[in-house]
């Protein structure tokens, strides 16, 4: 298992859009599947930053964050479906806090969909809690979203 950084936009998204095809069909989509390789390209060359997760030469498992705020916020974490529960995700949350650590920044976060219990299950066990909660609109429907946050240092 190796993981670096990476700007290859293209992987980024093909990952990403694997990961997300599971909302495909919810009642409010998720948005990472309206992003496309050159949006993906735009945020990196404005400061959001990835990391690939790769097995045998193969990337697996993605995830993109940004410093904000004195925190690393990170997003989109994915991991291709037939790669899941192998350590992946854990892996590549455990690089973000070592990044953070390195940065002296305090605090990690990331904003998860309320109702997507497994992710914040994972994140709880990795010691993550709920800091806030709010209502966010999408296709016109109101979406809880919950801000989970690590302190580190």
């Amino acid at each position: 298992m190796k993981i670096e950084h990476t700007e290859n936009s293209s992987t980024i998204y093909e990952v990403m859009q694997e990961a997300f095809a599971q909302y495909k069909e919810a009642p409010i989509p998720s948005s990472a599947l309206e992003e496309t390789s050159r949006s993906i390209a735009e945020a990196l060359q404005h400061g959001e930053r990835a990391l690939q997760l790769s097995v045998e030469g193969k990337v697996e498992a993605v995830v993109r964050y940004v410093i904000r705020d004195g925190a690393l916020a990170f997003s989109r974490l994915s991991v291709r479906p037939e790669s899941r529960r192998r350590g992946y995700a854990k892996a590549l949350i455990q690089q973000l806090e070592v990044i953070a650590r390195q940065k002296q920044l305090p605090i990690i976060t990331c904003d998860v969909r309320m109702h997507v219990k497994e992710n914040i299950a994972l994140y709880e066990k990795l010691g993550y809690t709920l800091v806030a909660q709010k209502e966010i609109e999408r296709h016109g429907h109101p979406l809880a979203v919950v801000t989970m946050e690590k302190t580190l240092l």
